[in-house]
């Protein structure tokens, strides 16, 4: 197993350094260049929301990333004029999120219990005019309120790997996450205009009518890409909180897109 400690972020040019490891490769070189982009290996493992009693831990997560930068130094073009920064963010994020799905964290049997909860949610929205609040959601599909909990947790961290999946592009077009995707206004595709005629739409105006805080939290952590710590830190809340607050906020917009 990989050797690491928690690192902050440096001030130190990853890049300057990846240019000296490729004039003149050596160990020590590349020690530095992997040290140097250890700060983003936290970042992005920090960003998956994983519960106390999945299998993998963050500390499992932080090992494949820095497997993934390894191998994104290892495969690096450095006449393709691109940042290695944006480059490894691709390969560790995937390598990432391979990880997750292998592990079976997410799977079929409680995708369809978040199914069943998103069903039960829209119902009683309609019935009570209002949004239901936990406990009414658990009384209705007979789950303990941890039980939703790890269930908003999973939806969360599913939709995050939906979003970060590949779409790829033609011939001459580098492949890119489907948030990219949407924030992309010239996708020509057939799938992508379908996702911005319609669902683009709906999502668009499901979040306009967020509360504020709801709106920010979501922008930050899909957009910005911040970790649910810097999240917390800006909206002066707990990152446990900050969690609930986007499971809660991808609940009502998944709910919101079903029932158009």
């Amino acid at each position: 197993m990989l050797e690491y400690t928690a690192a902050k972020p440096t001030e130190v040019d990853g890049e300057l350094l990846v240019r000296e490891y490729f004039k003149k490769p050596s160990e020590l070189t590349k020690s530095k260049v992997v040290t140097a982009f250890i700060p983003l290996v936290y970042k992005i493992v920090n960003r998956m929301n994983l519960s106390s009693s999945n299998i993998l831990s963050k500390d499992d997560l932080v090992q494949i990333g820095l497997v993934g930068l390894i191998e994104a130094l290892n495969r690096f073009d450095i006449s393709a004029g691109i940042k290695f920064k944006s480059y490894a963010y691709t390969r560790i994020n995937g390598a990432v999120i391979d990880e997750i799905r292998k592990s079976g964290v997410i799977s079929r049997g409680k995708l369809s219990k978040l199914m069943a909860i998103e069903k039960i949610t829209s119902k009683l929205s309609q019935d009570l005019g209002r949004d239901p609040i936990v406990i009414e959601i658990c009384e209705k599909a007979e789950i303990t309120e941890d039980d939703y909990h790890q269930l908003m947790g999973i939806a969360q961290l599913s939709y995050t790997l939906s979003l970060d999946e590949k779409v790829e592009g033609g011939d001459d077009e580098e492949s890119m996450t489907r948030i990219e995707s949407v924030k992309d206004q010239s996708i020509e595709t057939p799938e992508d205009l379908i996702m911005h005629d319609s669902l683009k739409n709906d999502v668009i105006k499901t979040i306009k009518k967020l509360p504020d805080r709801e709106r920010l939290a979501l922008v930050l952590y899909y957009y910005e890409e911040l970790t649910l710590q810097e999240i917390a830190n800006v909206i002066g809340v707990s990152e446990s909180r900050v969690s609930q607050i986007l499971n809660k906020t991808l609940m009502k917009i998944r709910v919101a897109v079903v029932e158009e």
